[in-house]
């Protein structure tokens, strides 16, 4: 979970760990970070949210990685504490999410079952090294994606199913309005098609009609959650959430949709059996589709 992977025609050509402690090879640590959305900043760099460490880049020809965000550290009365993903909008100035201030990747469950408004969007300028809040109050602010306009982006909003759109630029410029409402699962990263007319949303816990779903119950009653975060233990909601997502034991619904750049779905990809499930990330290259799962260590494939 720490390390960094370079893919080159269905081959891994190169294995760069944040950390070689052998701790870091078991979970996620404060001294061993989590890479999780994974953009270009650069010929030479990539930038990567890191749901322990906060926003780092690295040069996968040398190896070498440079923290630019410092989790916990203060920027203008805020700090990070679980970077999640990042998009790209010049050289100088990236947008990224902050799923949970409270939490990080080494504990991220207590903010689902608390059902806490505790995410946030920020505008980072990597050259004066300024941090900007954009978005705050949100149910775990997730995967994010610049628009072909570059004027907005869109983002994920995990526990409600939803997606919202911000514009940064333009006769909007820092509005938010609702993007996509009451998606068929809980979305996760969101990416552009190749051909830039359309997008993928990945679907990390489905939303099955007539199926009991926890996330949606839980945020229908407020004093459950306000008990679970307060008074269970959070290694018990650890091992809870863990489970009912765990393929393993029992069958895990697989999901992801496509909608065009208006938010309206254009078609969905199922798997009933769970053979592709917990789906954190879609990304094409023109002729293939590729799946990832934030639970599961696979790259799946189909042909466009």
């Amino acid at each position: 979970m720490n390390e960094l992977v370079k893919i080159v025609n269905g081959k891994i050509e190169k294995k760069i760990f944040i950390s070689t402690a052998k701790e870091c090879l078991k979970s996620p640590t404060p001294l061993c970070g989590c890479p999780l959305g994974i953009r270009r900043l650069n010929k030479a760099l990539f930038i990567f949210a890191d749901g322990v460490n906060g926003l780092s880049t690295i040069n996968f020809e040398t190896g070498d990685i440079k923290n630019l965000i410092h989790a916990g550290k203060n920027y203008n009365g805020y700090s990070v504490s679980f970077a999640n993903d990042v998009d790209v909008l010049d050289e100088e100035n990236v947008f990224f999410t902050d799923s949970t201030w409270l939490y990080d990747e080494t504990n991220p469950y207590p903010a689902f079952f608390g059902g806490l408004a505790t995410g946030r969007v920020y505008k980072y300028n990597i050259k004066t090294d300024t941090l900007t809040l954009l978005m705050n109050e949100m149910y775990y602010a997730n995967g994010i994606q610049i628009l072909p306009d570059k004027k907005s982006f869109i983002v994920s909003e995990t526990l409600t199913a939803r997606i919202y759109r911000y514009f940064f630029d333009g006769p909007k410029n820092g509005s938010t309005e609702i993007f996509m409402d009451n998606l068929p699962g809980h979305p996760d990263n969101l990416r552009l098609s190749s051909n830039k007319k359309s997008f993928w949303i990945a679907l990390a816990m489905p939303r099955i009609s007539g199926k009991y779903e926890s996330v949606d119950t839980l945020l229908k009653y407020p004093s459950i959650r306000k008990i679970l975060h307060n008074y269970m233990p959070h290694s018990i909601l650890t091992a809870i959430f863990k489970y009912f997502n765990d393929p393993r034991n029992s069958k895990v619904y697989g999901l992801a949709i496509e909608a065009d750049l208006n938010g309206k779905i254009q078609r969905s990809f199922h798997s009933p059996e769970g053979i592709v499930n917990n789906l954190s990330q879609l990304t094409d290259d023109g002729k293939f589709l590729y799946f990832c799962s934030y639970a599961n260590p696979f790259l799946a494939r189909i042909e466009l």
